[in-house]
């Protein structure tokens, strides 16, 4: 089911939903925007509780106002970009600004504050959204058609991304959910374990140093299963971006985050290289989320699959380079289940 939902300066914004067994998504056309993901929750037959595993609002214009990239898509390219420059084919770009003096999440307006088109296929259960980003938007080089695609399955969310240039342009793209599995409260008793012995520290504007060094003895150890309360006692919180193993089998979870009462496990699978994470120590929201939630520090962690940071300007980072020959894509698969009916 497609319904109008609101409007972002002018334009109509819909939202589609989908269903499959215990689980129902409501997508936006804004921003590729996955507003609310709710597992029903059953005891012998009958609906015990609609469990909300995301943060969201209501309505649209909160989405607008809150600014906090709540289930979007962000990009063309994720993460900080130092100063908002790079260099391609003897050629310097000049990204807009919108991080003190760095580039984040795709600009000012990048693809998460633009409204894309939108198609539902009902009997896969699926969202195919369409967006042509032009030459200069934000100020990267060259066209792109990009392409998302949301399919919701018994065993969760999955999530196709694709960019098609007509040039030589970065590309970077990300899933930008913030989870809490409880539905409320904070997320420092999630239990989080993620594929990944390094990490790439930062400068004070979280701009990535260059290095790879391990996570042993810091608070981005989740290489055995913690609580994210217990990696970060001082309450620090975590903006950094973890390399995945590159050997690990890709058929196997990449981050698993259990919910604070035990009762829900994510699974994400990803092909990137990388996963920002993400507690949310400042978050401040202007509005309230589902049920009159108020949205304070650690009120969601965001897992962004995704490339490195800046990669555009570190040779030695895998390349986030896309051309008409060798065109943007991403798998991601986000999988639900109730952590005492596992197989």
């Amino acid at each position: 089911m497609i319904k109008r939902a609101g409007s972002v300066a002018g334009e109509p914004v819909y939202e589609a939903t989908l269903q499959v067994e215990n689980q129902r998504v409501a997508i936006l056309n804004y921003g590729c925007i996955v507003r609310r993901w709710q597992y029903l929750q059953l005891n012998q037959g009958q609906l015990r509780h609609e469990r909300d595993l995301i943060l969201g609002f209501n309505n649209v214009d909160e989405y607008t106002e809150a600014a906090r990239y709540f289930g979007t898509v962000v990009g063309r390219v994720a993460n900080r970009t130092s100063r908002g420059r790079f260099t391609i084919n003897n050629r310097t770009c000049q990204l807009s600004i919108n991080d003190g003096v760095h580039h984040l999440h795709g600009g000012r307006r990048g693809l998460a504050q633009r409204v894309w088109s939108m198609e539902l296929d009902s009997a896969l259960q699926c969202v195919r959204l369409s967006y042509d980003s032009p030459e200069g938007e934000e100020g990267y080089p060259g066209n792109v058609a990009f392409e998302v695609i949301y399919q919701l399955t018994p065993k969760g969310l999955h999530c196709e991304m694709n960019g098609k240039p007509d040039s030589p342009t970065p590309i970077n793209l990300a899933q930008h959910n913030y989870y809490n599995l409880d539905g409320r409260g904070n997320i420092l008793d999630h239990t989080l374990t993620l594929c990944s012995d390094s990490y790439l520290p930062v400068d004070s504007g979280l701009i990535p140093l260059g290095s790879l060094d391990p996570v042993a003895g810091t608070r981005f150890d989740f290489r055995q299963a913690k609580s994210i309360g217990e990696a970060d006692p001082e309450g620090l919180g975590t903006d950094h971006n973890l390399v995945l193993r590159a050997g690990r089998d890709r058929a196997l979870p990449a981050a698993t985050l259990h919910s604070g009462d035990g009762q829900m496990t994510l699974d994400i699978l990803t092909d990137q290289p990388g996963m920002q994470v993400y507690t949310a120590a400042t978050l401040t929201t202007p509005g309230k989320g589902f049920d009159g939630q108020e949205f304070g520090p650690f009120a969601g962690v965001c897992l962004e699959a995704q490339g490195f940071p800046d990669a555009v300007n570190n040779p030695d980072f895998p390349s986030v380079m896309s051309t008409p020959d060798n065109p943007y894509k991403q798998s991601l698969s986000l999988q639900i289940s109730e952590t005492a009916t596992r197989v």
